[in-house]
């Protein structure tokens, strides 16, 4: 079972301020950290693992702003996350950074907004599928207490593993999610957002034990 925390870029989460949550973060199984690209090399330089929130589908070149799977894999990173729902690509541009994280050797979690996502993003080859409904996204329900059928569905249409995301926040979240058949969960707000990051994630990472 998986659980991998996207920090996206809340406050408190990059820099000296993650230097403290690694230090006071214990070894948790099968935890994956997403943090911003100047941060990767932190987390790849503890016993944690590493993957990049993003990256471009481009190959290295005549680009500007562009994260390549090539930078990505230098920093000491294993993989990356693709088509957040805060930074969708068209299904082409999937398919080439798919493409080129498998090239650079980088593990992929390729997010999706429903179950027809689910299933034609597994067939890509990515090593798992995140599925996400945007609205509920930092919001107040989770993905499995609101709309569990759904999960469920995209569950039994993927090729891949499926992790459960959006608002997934308390570990009752996560037991329904895995009894929901997913092999684990995509967390964010629910842990960058609380008082005590290191804590809550201790917390929900036990049901994945």
């Amino acid at each position: 079972m998986t659980l991998v925390l996207n920090l996206k870029t809340y406050p408190g989460t990059y820099g000296a301020e993650l230097e403290n949550l690694l230090d006071n973060l214990p070894y948790l199984d099968d935890l994956t950290m997403c943090p911003q690209h100047t941060d990767l090399n932190r987390v790849a330089d503890t016993k944690h693992t590493a993957y990049a929130q993003h990256i471009s589908p481009e190959e290295p070149g005549r680009n500007t702003g562009t994260i390549t799977a090539e930078a990505v894999a230098e920093t000491g990173a294993e993989g990356t996350l693709i088509n957040h729902s805060e930074h969708r690509l068209g299904d082409k541009e999937v398919k080439k950074a798919v493409d080129r994280a498998k090239h650079a050797e980088l593990d992929t979690i390729v997010c999706a907004q429903n179950p027809t996502e689910a299933e034609r993003y597994s067939a890509l080859g990515t090593d798992a599928v995140a599925f996400e409904i945007p609205e509920l996204i930092a919001g107040e329900g989770s993905i499995s207490e609101t709309e569990p059928q759904v999960l469920r569905e995209s569950v039994r249409r993927s090729d891949v593993p499926v992790l459960a995301g959006a608002g997934i926040s308390t570990t009752e979240d996560i037991e329904k999610a895995l009894q929901l058949g997913a092999d684990g969960v995509l967390v964010a707000s629910g842990v960058a957002k609380a008082d005590n990051p290191a804590e809550k994630l201790s917390k929900l990472h036990g049901p994945l034990r």
